[in-house]
């Protein structure tokens, strides 16, 4: 009987020694593996994000400058996102952790997102980036129509003072304020002119419909025909003649407000 009772003890104490597996703290760490530190990536092409866990989790979310992209529950920890209209310049990509007991591990790296040319960004297409990489202009991906018609008098013979040639922001609203009739390039700029979730569109100034000209193969949809490629800048040239480009020939610049009419193509800054 003593021999049983110290050997019941023996056992107490050897299992008492022994923690319960699921009682140790499990100490999850976690690691971007993709993309890598100080990456590059571009708007509008996928990229595979993807963590290194050390223990079991439930899942892994991942988060791009604070906002939350998605999450993925088991392995490998890879989620597909594709980035739009997405600012250049420099990114933080985070990952956490979140294991079934214990707290959540994270990591975070830095990328940087570049933009080009001929992207898709908020509400048209870049054809101009400055020298910062930061900023440029924004072409629609169409022209303006109103009722059907795509064509229009730039305004009237008299001057209104729209003479600016490298931005065409108060061109346009001075043509706005002085269009009467539909029939005007300004007309649908006397209201908000809304487009993609942008109200900040204009009509090119001269400098920058000749950007357009020059890079129009990023943005696309342009006529063919020269016969209907003409289209208006927002500066005036005088009284009674704008500015306008053909985009097919070399045709254009000084034009008669009123005698023809032209297409619009929008564009905004960024």
């Amino acid at each position: 009987m003593k021999k049983l009772t110290i050997f019941i003890i023996l056992i107490t104490l050897l299992t008492s020694c022994q923690k319960d597996p699921s009682e140790k703290n499990q100490i999850v760490t976690c690691a971007i593996i993709s993309p890598l530190k100080n990456a590059i990536i571009y708007n509008n092409v996928e990229i595979n994000l993807t963590a290194s866990v050390t223990q079991s989790v439930e899942k892994v979310e991942f988060y791009f400058d604070g906002v939350f992209i998605g999450s993925v529950i088991s392995e490998p920890f890879t989620y597909k996102w594709t980035p739009e209209n997405v600012d250049a310049g420099v990114h933080k990509i985070i990952c956490i952790a979140i294991p079934k007991d214990g707290e959540n591990a994270q990591s975070e790296i830095d990328i940087i997102v570049e933009l080009k040319l001929g992207d898709n960004f908020k509400g048209g297409k870049i054809f101009f980036i400055d020298e910062t990489g930061q900023h440029g202009l924004i072409a629609a991906l169409n022209d303006i129509t109103i009722n059907s018609r795509n064509s229009f008098f730039w305004g009237s013979h008299d001057s209104i003072g729209a003479a600016n040639i490298d931005n065409g922001k108060e061109n346009t609203i001075k043509m706005a304020d002085a269009s009467s009739s539909s029939n005007y390039a300004g007309y649908i700029f006397k209201s908000e002119y809304e487009l993609h979730g942008y109200i900040d569109w204009y009509i090119p100034a001269q400098e920058e419909l000749k950007l357009l000209k020059e890079n129009q193969d990023y943005v696309g949809e342009f006529p063919t025909q020269s016969n209907d490629a003409g289209y208006w800048s927002s500066t005036e040239l005088s009284n009674d003649k704008a500015f306008a480009l053909n985009f097919v020939a070399l045709m254009g610049s000084n034009v008669t407000k009123g005698l023809f009419g032209y297409r619009i193509r929008p564009i905004r800054e960024f």
